[in-house]
């Protein structure tokens, strides 16, 4: 038993760690902060904090701006989803829809063995094959994309939050936060918009996702910094302050001399904006296809020719204060239930692909606005 919990605390403590590594490796004093208590570790496993946690290849943006990191999406009914590597091939993430919500995780087979609930996962597994011949059946995810069912506005969280889990150990982000509702990564927006000069309707998409500081960590958004009456980053700037006054004394004193030292200091850059509660964040919207008379078809001009096939759901995006800079495009290749999926700088892998799964989700938004 002593050697089970060993193994249990240890596994707890390096995937602890590694949830928002590249925000707790940048000094000395954050790393070993990164120790947690032997007590709190047994306490954080019994209420259940251990869980799927993210690789950085998945949940940090690419620090080039220019370079374009080149996957494809296959999907099964659209309601399977795996996303590959295009160089190596290899599973990143996988999803499955469940209604109003898609479930992402970095398990190859999980949306063939996923189950929304333990209950479920016992109930499948006590009806099913013998547990030598059948699948793991597994509940554990990374992340969630969720559709509000009345205004249609997609939202994704990851099930951890770089700041609550890395940063104070809180394994919580206060009230209003849940296991699936935790640090929110990008907010989706959709509706259909009439082609300029023609009578076709074409899908007109916009994306929120937090912009990133100088190392490239992004800036957390979730129910204990988005609450507040202050921006994020300024939050960010108060739990950092709070976290020094437990410092010895001549740490206080470096860091009192010092007082931008923050990992967490505001990114200059072009792509972010302001919005109207003070709230810094990086604004995506695609770029609308114009009416081609040559081939008597609308044209988008897609990127390094990885789109071959028409379809409604090919779209590509820029930043909004950058509008000639494409970060993001999604569209038909030549194989069956096969999309490319490219991106770079500043949205992640996993942000790339909960974006690109919102599009299967395009109808049942137009439902739910046609409603409002």
């Amino acid at each position: 038993m002593a050697s089970l919990i060993t193994r249990a605390m240890r596994s707890f403590s390096e995937s602890a760690m590694s949830v928002g590594s590249q925000a707790s490796s940048v000094s000395g004093e954050d790393s070993r902060r990164g120790v947690i208590p032997e007590r709190d570790m047994l306490d954080e496993i019994e209420r259940g904090a251990s869980k799927e946690l993210l690789f950085d290849e998945t949940a940090t943006a690419p620090s080039s701006r220019r370079k374009w990191n080149f996957c494809y999406v296959t999907h099964s009914e659209k309601k399977q989803f795996w996303m590959h590597s295009q160089d190596t091939h290899k599973v990143m993430l996988t999803a499955k829809r469940e209604g109003a919500e898609v479930y992402i995780s970095q398990y190859k087979d999980f949306p063939t063995t996923f189950a929304k609930t333990k209950e479920d996962a016992v109930s499948r597994s006590e009806s099913g094959a013998s547990a030598s011949s059948s699948p793991r059946i597994r509940t554990g995810f990374c992340a969630v994309v969720r559709m509000d069912t009345v205004t249609g506005t997609i939202r994704m969280y990851k099930t951890g939050c770089d700041l609550c889990d890395s940063e104070l150990y809180t394994f919580t982000c206060g009230p209003g936060s849940s296991e699936t509702k935790r640090q929110l990564i990008a907010v989706v927006r959709m509706r259909s918009t009439t082609i300029s000069g023609t009578d076709i309707a074409a899908r007109a998409v916009s994306v929120d996702i937090p912009p990133l500081d100088e190392r490239g960590n992004s800036i957390v958004w979730c129910p204990r910094t988005l609450g507040r009456a202050v921006p994020p980053l300024q939050v960010h700037q108060e739990y950092r302050l709070k976290r020094s006054l437990s410092a010895s004394s001549s740490e206080m004193r470096s860091a009192s001399t010092s007082p931008r030292r923050s990992t967490l200091r505001k990114r200059t850059s072009s792509m972010s904006s302001i919005s109207e509660d003070g709230t810094e964040k990086v604004k995506l919207k695609s770029k609308l296809p114009t009416w081609n008379a040559k081939v008597s078809s609308l044209v988008l001009g897609f990127k390094n020719k990885r789109v071959s096939r028409a379809s409604s759901k090919n779209f590509l995006m820029v930043c909004e204060q950058s509008p000639d800079h494409v970060v993001f495009q999604f569209g038909k290749s030549k194989k069956s239930a096969t999309f490319n999926l490219d991106f770079r700088n500043p949205v992640s892998p996993l942000q790339a692909f909960g974006i690109a799964v919102t599009s299967f989700m395009f109808k049942d938004v137009i439902r739910a606005r046609q409603k409002m």
